[in-house]
């Protein structure tokens, strides 16, 4: 089996592959962020001594630029709640409330501290670090309810991990035979099955051109042309002036396969939803391009687990598993969330005995780096998002984007290059906490994370093993 990857890394003639690093570099924001707190200064007893610039190490503080001899408003997006300033102040003249606007960004999934946390880190690609520790909740609905088993943490040292020691975070898309087969000479009788390979399990979802404009598209494709992984686009709706990414783009085809030929023909994968004629389509496509990879996108329906089991079993690539943007499963019973969704396909796949030979992916409710390895233990191979990106571009979650030019981020009107490093950046936090997790577990690639609810602990399982006995 020959693996390419998108960024031009084959198997022939290399032993092991190059390590693979994301390089960042500073996208300042375009708007003053909004921070969790507000620092008051009371003008009438401030005496402008200036001793809170000296006790601030994170430049709250600072003069009027117009003139020196006055304390200008702090910047309060910078506080990290250290109270240092309003403690050591001389004559009390400061003061800090939790700041309304911070409360409401987003909604109950996609929480201000999601939503602040993606643009620090689109903004310098480094991992967020709170200096006076987590301090809880420690469980929650959703992802919050399953906890990554970290007995292995104490091993391997910070340097190991993002220095000498290599560990893999790069998938496999494509399907893979449950067994080879050799000719009378050894030779492998047969076409080798073709796999493409993502160094790092994140896929991009499409943006809808009309409503984001081409700036941003194009600012996917860079970043996804850099990053080394897929977007997906609508072919109907694609500026003809971005088709010189197309090699990095999946084109999402609707009925009229015909009218998407070119794109089809350029494309290294394919995506169709799933129907009742796949089947017949994906013989279509495999026709105008033998070489594409076709993935069937579906959402989690009561008989998910059979139209998993017939697109395994038939000769489909890929299958993109959809969730909500809230990570929920609305039309199964009860709702259930990504996770508990895609452990029941998973599951099914494995009792069926044709898990290995489909490359599964999960998108709705991936909304934070720690999302990506829960998903994947959960049964993904990989995952699909949309939405952090377009939080990473400064997006305020508020949803004023139904029309287009009604976005208060003006995000139309980014800077491709700007858009695209912020993107690269965020990916390169989440790759390195994905880098953090794996070796915290002791795993050297994340394809053995797939699957392994043993490296995971769930929240109402122990809360139920503990204290059932208690109050039954």
């Amino acid at each position: 089996m020959e693996v390419t990857s998108m960024n031009g890394w084959s198997t022939a003639g290399r032993t092991r592959p190059v390590r693979y690093s994301i390089e960042t570099s500073c996208a300042l924001p375009r708007y003053t962020p909004v921070g969790r707190f507000r620092v008051l200064r009371h003008e009438k007893t401030c005496i402008n001594c200036g001793r809170c610039i000296k006790e601030c190490i994170y430049d709250v503080h600072r003069r009027k630029p117009e003139d020196p001899r006055l304390m200008d408003e702090p910047l309060s997006h910078l506080c990290k709640n250290c109270f240092r300033c309003i403690q050591q102040c001389p004559t009390r003249s400061l003061s800090k409330i939790l700041n309304p606007e911070y409360l409401r960004l987003g909604d109950e999934y996609w929480t201000p501290e999601i939503i602040t946390s993606t643009w620090l880190q689109a903004e310098t690609g480094r991992i967020p670090v709170f200096g006076a520790g987590y301090r809880g909740p420690f469980s929650g609905p959703g992802f919050d309810s399953m906890w990554t088993d970290m007995s292995e943490i104490v091993r391997p040292t910070r340097d190991g991990i993002h220095g000498r020691e290599y560990i893999h975070t790069g998938i496999d898309l494509g399907r893979k035979p449950d067994h080879l087969e050799f000719d009378g000479a050894g030779n492998l009788a047969g076409l080798p099955a073709r796999v493409v390979h993502l160094p790092i399990p994140v896929l991009f979802g499409a943006f809808p051109v009309d409503l984001y404009g081409t700036k941003v598209a194009e600012a996917v494709c860079l970043a996804a042309r850099s990053l080394g992984t897929f977007f997906a686009f609508d072919p109907g709706n694609w500026p003809s002036l971005l088709n010189r990414y197309s090699s990095s783009g999946v084109p999402r085809i609707g009925d009229d396969l015909e009218k998407a030929r070119a794109s089809i023909q350029g494309a290294a994968m394919v995506e169709i939803p799933f129907s009742k004629d796949w089947g017949k389509k994906l013989e279509q496509i495999r026709k105008i391009n033998p070489d594409a990879l076709v993935s069937v996108a579906l959402p989690f329906t009561p008989d998910a687990d059979t139209a998993v089991e017939a697109l395994a079993a038939g000769s489909a690539d890929v299958i993109h598993l959809m969730a909500d943007r809230h990570g929920r499963a609305p039309l199964l019973p009860g709702s259930p969330f990504l996770k508990d969704a895609l452990q029941w396909i998973h599951l099914h796949l494995v009792e069926k005995r044709i898990r290995d030979e489909v490359t599964l992916l999960a998108s709705g409710g991936i909304a934070a780096a720690e999302h990506v390895p829960k998903a994947i233990i959960s049964g993904a191979d990989g995952v699909v998002i949309t939405y952090p990106l377009l939080i990473g571009l400064e997006c305020l979650a508020c949803r004023e984007c139904s029309l287009p030019d009604t976005c208060p981020r003006e995000i139309r009107h980014i800077d491709p290059d700007w858009g695209a490093t912020r993107m690269i950046n965020l990916m390169a936090a989440w790759q390195n906490q994905l880098l953090e997790v794996l070796g915290a577990m002791g795993l050297r690639e994340v394809r053995r994370l797939r699957g392994e609810t043993g490296r995971a602990l769930y929240f109402d399982q122990l809360e139920r093993e503990v204290f059932q006995e208690e109050f039954r």
